[in-house]
């Protein structure tokens, strides 16, 4: 933020594309629990969301490469190595 060679907006999201089903998968594996994605109708969705369903129902897809670009490196770029932090920090 105080590089002024940067300007405009960037995306700061970790490169890797992962979907929430992906994302409780690899919760339930490094929390050595079982956890089972249960998927809603996307009627139900719909209703409930409304014109905010179609970034539930079909996600965002964000890309960094305008970030990438300037060099930045992620700590963590996979999702699996964040979480192994996050667990280790707690215990």
């Amino acid at each position: 933020m105080e590089d002024e060679s940067m300007s405009g907006p960037y995306n700061a999201t970790a490169p890797a594309n992962d979907t929430s089903n992906t994302f409780t998968k690899a919760l339930g594996h490094q929390i050595h629990r079982p956890m089972l994605p249960i998927p809603a109708p996307a009627f139900a969705i719909r209703i409930a969301y409304g014109e905010m369903s179609v970034t539930v129902l079909e996600g965002t897809h964000v890309k960094v490469e305008k970030l990438l670009a300037t060099g930045f490196q992620f700590k963590f770029p996979e999702l699996s190595t964040a979480l192994r932090d996050l667990y280790v920090r707690r215990i």
